[in-house]
């Protein structure tokens, strides 16, 4: 793969995306001309080889000459195609790394990228409605993690709010590490070769606790009993001993071998299970280690995890890889049998305990700042294609929601009318109605969406953002449940009762709920909203609330701290047109005969 070169600041994203992948389908094409040629290298080296194989055996003696340099000509061709071979898959990976993001600023990603499902917890209160996780979700469009660790930080950052300090150490890092193109080219040719991903858990479990205990006495025992066993093998080809002795030494060995079998299982079962993705780490861990951080910076803070005493982490972990490899072994049955004499596998476990005894617990640290830097990474990624994206001004004093020109960060940017709204300077309370369609779910996904954006450290779709850190909770994806028995109606209470708990812990919670009590009668709605969203405020909480019900909006309008806005459309023709745009007020018409007409109903 070609050297890439530091691009010159500022980087225009599309431009680089599309110059880098011509040089890389120019380089594919060479490679795929250089394969196809050492192909046929080895194919005519082969014959040649065979050839003089065959005269040798004619009894022509220059024939051995012939055979020799074939053979060795066809090893030094398997080794160079090896190579060629794994060229092409990384520029095949790089390419399609840059294809991918072109797709993403084309707004053409959906179904591209790890969606996150397995991350979805039980009752959460707010990413199922704000589609944070599952196909073209927050998720599948941020996330370029490629270790399972990246993934799962990647995942926990969208699913709680960072600290105020922690939300401006990301901002900054994200903004060290904008740029970094050849980085996250990098580190997407290094998940190349990760295929299943395994989890993490086994492996804490074996580095943070002791399995096996071996020391000096165990160990040199043990090497005297291999030697007793080959001097038995030795003396009884020269026939100096009885067979009887190589049988009780093997017999010995076995018993040996089965008394520590389970706690050599125990050890090498933890790690061998890791060992594809430990390899992956270890190059993601090299990237960020050689990549240079500005003095003093946040990204410079954060690669300073990566550290052991002198060495770093990638150091350490690569000797953990090398010792799994010689565990290995025992698993090539040409060497099985030499393992058993020299209790490879005993030695081997005892070895991965001395490595764990020594760093085991620092595992779990490294493992977690490498999520750290591949969620940052991602951030970054994202806020690199999206140059309009501003990072917004997170505060721990009041209690505020301000956003100028917000759109949807799912949406395709050409096509995401834009916004301002504003919770907490006077308005505790924003009242959303409209008719069908007009934008009014969208405004409370809008809202969410870069809101979680921001509390994870992103950059957020808006020209200006300022926030306090909330607890996000909405009912924009409240279901019946037939398994469970329970309404739509109440799911929805349910649900809105867990808001109401957050705000007995005194936390900051930004609600956005949708159609509220839409599944009751209008009395009961009127009055139970009214009640519920008077205590949610009351109690300090800020929020957007949508709703058909007209009545409501006023009984709303009469909180001094609430504020009504609406969504219209009107008619051209027979078609209903839409803007999108929020407006002062209550919503003045309905569409609902003119969409029951528009496909047909009798009405």
């Amino acid at each position: 793969m070609s050297k890439i070169e530091k691009p010159p600041e500022p980087l225009h994203c599309r431009a680089h995306y599309v110059t880098r992948l011509e040089v890389l389908r120019e380089e594919l094409a060479s490679l795929d001309k250089r394969d196809l040629s050492i192909a046929n290298w080895r194919l005519g080296v082969f014959i040649g080889g065979a050839i003089g194989l065959g005269l040798l055996l004619l009894g022509q003696v220059w024939g051995s000459v012939v055979a020799a340099l074939g053979g060795t000509g066809f090893l030094f061709l398997i080794v160079w195609h090896g190579r060629v071979l794994e060229a092409l898959v990384a520029v095949r990976i790089c390419i399609k790394h840059y294809e991918d993001g072109l797709s993403r600023l084309d707004s053409l990603w959906h179904g591209q990228g790890p969606t996150g499902e397995e991350y979805i917890p039980d009752g959460h209160l707010y990413v199922q409605d704000l589609d944070v996780f599952g196909e073209g979700s927050l998720y599948q469009l941020v996330c370029r993690a490629e270790s399972s660790v990246g993934r799962e930080t990647m995942a926990a950052w969208f699913c709680s709010p960072a600290k105020v300090d922690e939300i401006a150490r990301r901002q900054q890092g994200c903004r060290e590490l904008r740029n970094a193109v050849d980085l996250r080219e990098a580190t997407a040719a290094c998940g190349a070769s990760l295929g299943r991903r395994v989890g993490t858990g086994s492996l804490f479990g074996w580095a943070e606790k002791g399995v096996m205990e071996g020391g000096w006495f165990l160990r040199s025992g043990l090497v005297g009993m291999s030697l007793l066993t080959l001097g038995s093998g030795v003396g009884l080809l020269l026939s100096l001993i009885s067979p009887i002795w190589l049988l009780n030494c093997l017999m010995l060995q076995y018993a040996i071998g089965r008394k520590y079998r389970d706690r050599i299982d125990e050890v090498l079962g933890s790690v061998i299970e890791a060992h594809q993705e430990l390899l992956v780490v270890v190059s993601l861990m090299e990237l960020f280690e050689r990549h240079p951080a500005e003095e003093g910076g946040e990204l410079e803070r954060f690669v300073g995890g990566l550290r052991s005493e002198s060495r770093t982490a990638s150091e350490v972990i690569r000797n953990l890889t090398r010792r799994i490899d010689l565990a290995d072994a025992m698993h090539n049955q040409l060497f099985a049998p030499v393992g058993f004499v020299l209790f490879w596998s005993l030695h081997s476990a005892l070895s991965l305990e001395a490595w764990r005894k020594r760093h085991g617990r620092a595992v779990r640290g490294w493992l977690e700042v490498l999520g750290e830097l591949e969620a940052l990474s991602s951030l970054a990624c994202h806020s690199f294609e999206n140059p309009d994206h501003v990072f917004p001004i997170v505060s721990e004093e009041g209690k505020n929601l301000i956003i100028e020109g917000v759109g949807h960060p799912l949406l395709d940017p050409t096509l995401a009318i834009r916004n301002d709204i504003a919770l907490g300077a006077g308005h505790d309370l924003i009242m959303i109605s409209g008719s069908n369609m007009s934008g009014k779910s969208t405004m409370l996904r809008t809202v969410g969406t870069n809101l979680v954006l921001a509390q994870a450290g992103g950059s957020v779709r808006a020209r200006r953002m300022e926030t306090s850190v909330f607890q996000i909770g909405g009912t924009l994806s409240i279901h019946d449940s037939l398994q469970l028995g329970a309404s739509r109606f109440y799911a929805e209470i349910l649900r809105i009762g867990a808001l109401v708990k957050v705000t007995e812990g005194g936390g900051n919670l930004l609600f956005l709920l949708d159609e509220i009590l839409h599944g009751t009668n209008s009395h009961d709605r009127r009055i139970g909203a009214t009640a519920l969203l008077k205590a949610l405020v009351e109690r300090g909480a800020l929020g957007l609330v949508s709703t058909h019900d007209l009545a409501l909006t006023e009984e709303i309008g009469l909180l001094p701290t609430a504020r009504n806005v609406h969504f219209s459309d009107h008619l051209e023709g027979d078609r209903l047109i839409f803007d999108y745009r929020l407006a002062e007020g209550v919503v003045s018409r309905s569409n609902a005969i003119e969409l029951m007409r528009s496909v047909g109903l009798p009405v």
